[in-house]
């Protein structure tokens, strides 16, 4: 149902996919191959499999500080699960992660510019 309301409302060109849960996103796969889709994972500190995206719980980063450039050259994208990441956003920019999963976009996204005015 969701790839039908995305197809819908012409959202497939701007939508990525990512999850908990590897058999929800195999099954988007499936269906809609051309969405990027990815995992978050709570363990793994290595960027591993064949995901395009990338989702690390924000430990992991600290764990490995070398993730978002390995990761990096493996052609994939690195996007750190973090409900509140305003304490690291610093961190996130010296790493160069490409997106952050977070619970209040706008306060995150004032938070990176406030941080490039540094």
């Amino acid at each position: 149902r969701l790839v039908d309301l995305l197809d819908r409302y012409r959202m497939i060109e701007r939508t990525a996919i990512i999850s908990f849960h590897p058999d929800y996103v195999a099954a988007i796969e499936a269906v809609r191959a051309e969405i990027p889709t990815g995992n978050i994972t709570l363990w793994n500190p290595i960027p591993t499999g064949k995901a395009e995206l990338l989702g690390p719980v924000w430990p992991l980063l600290y764990a490995n500080p070398w993730y978002v450039a390995w990761a990096h050259h493996l052609n994939k994208v690195v996007c750190p699960l973090d409900p509140k990441p305003e304490p690291r956003i610093g961190y996130y920019l010296k790493l160069g992660v490409d997106a952050l999963l977070t619970d209040d976009p706008a306060k995150t996204l004032d938070a990176i510019k406030q941080a490039a005015h540094l």
